[in-house]
């Protein structure tokens, strides 16, 4: 592991505890009880994470040609079929 690869996941980390602190201290004083407060910033933090790794991921896409078939259709576009290419 590399120097800044290494500081990256350093500030990482204290991001995360800052953030799940937060999160659970706002669930409490929101008038939640203490487990739920406990498990709000897994909730919150693992939604912005699956969306962030689903944006980035390379592999899931819309089918090309559903995309130039709805674009040329003058009609409604028909639903959009996710695939995954490998």
């Amino acid at each position: 592991m590399g120097v800044r690869s290494g500081c990256a996941l350093l500030v990482a980390a204290v991001a995360a505890c800052a953030s799940c602190v937060h999160q659970r201290a706002l669930a409490l004083q929101g008038g939640a009880d203490a487990t739920s407060a406990a498990l709000w910033p897994l909730s919150v933090d693992g939604l912005l994470l699956l969306a962030t790794v689903g944006y980035l991921n390379p592999t899931c896409h819309v089918s090309r040609h559903l995309t130039e078939r709805a674009a040329m259709s003058s009609s409604s576009p028909p639903p959009l079929k996710w695939s995954r290419s490998e």
